[in-house]
């Protein structure tokens, strides 16, 4: 696999209180492994259950311009299906579905 998925259930970050208005998300932290060059990793609304609010928490640590290969967070609030792919360049290398 060229990835790995954590999944926690966390309190809500400050910064997502008025986004979420609850006291718990599920903190998501997709992770790529082996892969070198500019990976994108992409989870769009559009393919989420309804009942799932999705907020993107952004790339982990720093970025050089030749490689980004760092793992991406993304919270939710509720419980549902939420798809997500795997880019390198236009290339998919992988589309999966996160059960929250």
């Amino acid at each position: 696999m060229n990835h790995t998925v954590e999944k926690l259930l966390v309190p809500t970050p400050d910064h997502l209180i008025p986004f979420f208005n609850c006291t718990h998300v599920t903190k998501v932290i997709i992770t790529p492994v082996g892969l070198t060059g500019k990976i994108s990793i992409v989870a769009p609304a559009n393919t989420r259950s309804a009942g799932l609010i999705l907020q993107n928490g952004g790339r982990i640590g720093t970025f050089t311009p030749d490689e980004d290969t760092r793992p991406i967070v993304y919270y939710f609030k509720g419980t549902g299906k939420q798809g997500y792919k795997i880019f390198k360049g236009q290339t998919v290398l992988h589309e999966g579905v996160l059960d929250i």
